[in-house]
């Protein structure tokens, strides 16, 4: 498979402010859920409160999860990063588009690429060892809180 990056147009900067103001937004969101601090800890519960799709995004969604033959846990996954793709645009709502790109990384995820390697080996850096390591995470790391190698 060939994977190409698209290219970059915001700098560092503009991207930190994204990453912060998602960060933000999480923290409202999860307030009053003791250890709940980002989209990748949400409940099941949680995820049908707050990752409330449209028409489109549904029917989206369960053509892929068809397609691909993904796994309930991998319709939660997808769920958490489109919210937090959602997130890092500003938006309240999960939009189609949100949903067709975390897709898009689940998919990668099964070849090996998730989104989380892809983005360590583009940008360099180095991240801590988890398992369970949230892309929003991954993104606050590069743009301030990490050490590039």
């Amino acid at each position: 498979m060939n994977y190409h990056p698209q290219k970059i147009t915001d700098n560092s900067t503009v991207i930190r402010e994204r990453v912060i103001k998602a960060r933000e937004m999480q923290a409202e969101r999860y307030k009053n859920n003791p250890g709940i601090y980002c989209n990748a800890q949400m409940s099941s519960k949680m995820l049908k409160e707050i990752c409330v799709i449209d028409t489109v995004g549904q029917n989206l969604l369960k053509a892929a999860m068809e397609k691909l033959n993904l796994s309930a846990r991998a319709y939660d996954r997808i769920l958490k990063v489109s919210r937090t793709i959602a997130d890092l645009n500003g938006s309240e709502k999960i939009k189609p588009e949100h949903l067709a790109e975390a897709i898009q990384y689940r998919s990668l995820d099964r070849e090996g690429l998730g989104p989380i390697n892809l983005f360590a080996r583009f940008a360099s850096i180095t991240l801590p060892s988890n398992k369970h390591f949230p892309l929003i995470t991954a993104l606050y790391y590069f743009v301030g809180n990490g050490s590039r190698e």
